[in-house]
């Protein structure tokens, strides 16, 4: 449970609701979680296991009179995920917004040259994670409660034949 009121500028109150932001230790995540911050969250940063860069978007967020903490965690991994929600709800309480941010590395080859395990990285970063972190936040949730999916567009992939250049867009078939 948490307490109604605190003193310290860095726990939150009661009636301050709690966002996750997974991805949120560089790029558009770490703009993200300060938004939600500035806008009266209190925030998870999140990024890998041993991501300095976590704790840095936190220490900002803090430095500008908000409140944030930065939580590591794998979030392809079902167990990283768990300890990673039941930290944050033990720090801030449930979490009531999932951005979902977090991507992994992304192949910049042609499907074809681009083997299994390389389709199943991907599953894991844009299925695995968001179901697994959506499963352990949305019991608790009621109306008001929310997830959002942030989408990136990877660079398109190059042919070294066209010096670095993005390939053109596929062309659509005319139709009869």
């Amino acid at each position: 449970m948490r307490p109604a009121e605190c003193d310290d500028a860095c726990m939150p109150t009661a009636d301050r609701r709690v966002a996750l932001v997974t991805g949120s230790s560089r790029g558009l995540g770490a703009v993200i979680a300060r938004r939600l911050a500035s806008d009266g969250f209190a925030v998870a940063v999140n990024g890998r296991r041993g991501d300095r860069q976590a704790e840095q978007v936190a220490r900002g967020i803090r430095g500008d009179g908000s409140v944030a903490e930065a939580f590591c965690a794998d979030i392809t991994d079902e167990q990283q995920v768990a300890e990673l929600i039941a930290a944050i709800t033990g720090r801030f309480g449930p979490v009531d917004v999932l951005v979902l941010n977090a991507t992994g590395p992304q192949p910049e080859a042609p499907i074809t040259e681009v083997g299994w395990a390389g389709h199943l990285a991907q599953l894991d970063f844009f299925v695995k994670a968001p179901c697994c972190s959506a499963v352990r936040c949305c019991p608790r949730w009621q109306p008001g409660g929310m997830a959002a999916s942030c989408i990136s567009t990877p660079r398109l992939p190059t042919d070294r034949r066209r010096a670095g250049r993005p390939m053109p867009p596929p062309r659509m078939p005319r139709s009869a």
